[in-house]
């Protein structure tokens, strides 16, 4: 849904599509129009949240687009079922060219699509964003910002995240407009982030962390691992594919960009059987860090992509699942580590590659000690706190055959089963959303009421004040709660502490500046009791 709202042609209200001759479509109005939301803030329950709203998107149909029907266009978007689109279309909340259509239609050079819907953000932890540097304040620089990211929000807007992001907090909460982020953190993930307040601060960041620089950016993370991870310095130079975009799940593949990093015990909790290993990427792969120790039998603890046996079989995706040619040729290995080691070099003389701490291995260096996750069988909970019960028998390998493109690389079984089971785990994070989808659908045809969407918005865009939605659930029926207004099943509340991953961006450095969190994060001091119920297996 988050892609319809591109708009990748500038609009004329009179002329349509610029540069397009034969549709002159004129802009959308009235509800298609709404003016730009704000959002409301509120916590509860340890989460931060957003009050559901009214907003419209606008897309003109997509080169890759053009020749298909409107609902198989639709179905791209995972966040409702395509019952729901249809719904959506026949009650003229999805319209094309300004004018009601069907699910057939097939779509044209220069169609304009219009959506509107009542949004509802998913949750994220709750509390404030830890400004590190403001350099808007008196005697500092006035263009750099450094913050620590909290796990479990998104950096931008994405997906079903519009103003649960850190950009917008920052904007709305801390009167911070404009930032343009530098360093790349996945949702799950926190940690400190390098942001610039102009456009030229936003330049010279970009040097640094674009490679345009000889000696580039020294990053060092902290993550809690399972099983005692090995003494001394470990490094993984594997190289790194993305096998599945719909989830974006990557493995090590011969055919994979290469990849380095090196990782060195901080401490090892033995009633939990964790580590906390203090990580140093030479690259910046997409999920890097979480992959390498996936496939040197030391997953992140509570990841629940890389720490899942349903996907991964028992071993945990130790050792990947593309055979033993995972890593290309014996010269090709070569090359990548010649590769990593000049870089090493380059940075040793440039002073750049000082560790934030120095961790220091507990223990001796017994080969019998460097043992891989225990196999034993632990529960595995869902957001509702429910013991989560996926095999790689209920998965649908047919499914995952059946979305592969001429371009995508050739699947094992190995990789075929987990793509499928991780599907699963999306599912099951999104609370079964597309699926519940169904109830709200039929409710909404059971009452008669397809107008309520269209109602609601009639009177944002009229500039009349917006009626409080009341959210019900059916009678009886804890699985069938839905949003009278638009029929978004509603799920329960995740714990806080199921939104994020044990992974923090602890430091980064260049031979100009140093930023870091002023402490490790509470879950990876060295005397946290870990929670067993929070390690996946």
């Amino acid at each position: 849904m988050a892609e319809l709202n591109q708009r990748p042609h500038k609009i004329d209200k009179f002329k349509g599509v610029k540069g397009n001759n034969t549709n002159k479509i004129p802009a959308a109005t009235g509800p298609f129009a709404l003016p730009p939301p704000k959002p409301e803030f509120y916590e509860e329950n340890g989460l931060r949240k957003v009050k559901p709203y009214m907003f419209a998107f606008q897309s003109y149909a997509k080169e890759r687009w053009q020749g298909r029907t409107l609902i198989d266009v639709y179905s791209e978007f995972r966040d409702r079922s395509i019952e729901y689109y249809e719904w959506a279309i026949a009650t003229g909340a999805i319209v094309v060219n300004n004018e009601t259509s069907t699910p057939d239609r097939i779509l044209r050079n220069g169609d304009l699509l219009s959506n509107v819907l009542h949004r509802h953000e998913p949750p994220v932890v709750a509390g404030p964003i830890r400004i590190i540097y403001d350099g808007r304040l008196p005697g500092k620089d006035g263009e750099t910002l450094v913050v620590e990211k909290p796990g479990s929000m998104p950096v931008h807007s994405t997906g079903r995240y519009n103003f649960n992001t850190l950009l917008s907090i920052l904007k709305y909460d801390y009167d911070i407009p404009l930032v343009h982020t530098s360093n790349r953190l996945d949702r799950l993930t926190s940690g400190v982030m390098v942001c610039a307040l102009t456009v030229e601060a936003s330049k010279k960041l970009g040097a640094w962390f674009g490679g345009l620089r000889a000696t580039g950016v020294d990053k060092e993370y902290v993550a809690r691992c399972v099983g005692r991870f090995p003494d001394g310095e470990i490094t993984c130079e594997e190289p790194l594919l993305t096998i599945d975009r719909q989830i974006g799940v990557n493995v090590v593949h011969p055919e994979g960009r290469p990849s380095k990093t090196i990782f060195t015990r901080m401490s090892y909790h033995e009633v939990s059987n964790t580590s906390v290993v203090h990580c140093k990427p030479i690259t910046g792969r997409s999920h890097q860090i979480r992959v390498h120790l996936q496939f040197l039998g030391h997953s992140i603890a509570n990841d629940p992509i890389y720490q899942n046996t349903a996907a991964w079989g028992e071993t945990g995706g130790k050792g990947g699942v593309f055979g033993a040619n995972r890593g290309g040729s014996a010269e090709e290995r070569q090359r990548r580590q010649d590769m990593g080691d000049e870089l090493m070099k380059q940075r040793k003389e440039a002073g750049v590659g000082a560790d934030l701490t120095t961790p220091v291995p507990e223990g001796d260096s017994k080969a019998e000690e460097q043992v891989t996750p225990s196999n034993e069988p632990t529960s595995i909970y869902n957001k509702q706190g429910r013991v989560r019960n996926a095999t790689p028998g209920q998965v649908d390998l047919d499914a995952v055959a059946n979305d592969r493109k001429a371009h995508d690389p050739t699947l094992t079984e190995g990789a075929k089963v987990a793509i499928a089971a991780l599907r699963v785990v999306k599912d099951e994070a999104d609370g079964w959303a597309r699926q519940r989808d169904l109830l709200g659908i039929a409710a909404a045809k059971k009452s008669g009421d397809g107008s309520g969407l269209l109602s609601a918005a009639e009177k944002v865009a009229a500039g009349q004040e917006e009626e409080r939605v009341e959210e019900i659930a059916a009678e009886g029926d804890e699985e069938g709660n839905f949003c009278k207004t638009c029929f978004t099943p509603l799920i329960p509340d995740p714990r806080p502490e199921q939104l994020f991953i044990w992974l923090h961006a602890m430091r980064y450095k260049t031979t100009d500046w140093d930023w870091s969190s002023p402490a490790l994060p509470y879950w990876a001091e060295e005397s946290y009791d870990v929670p067993l119920t929070s390690i996946l297996a």
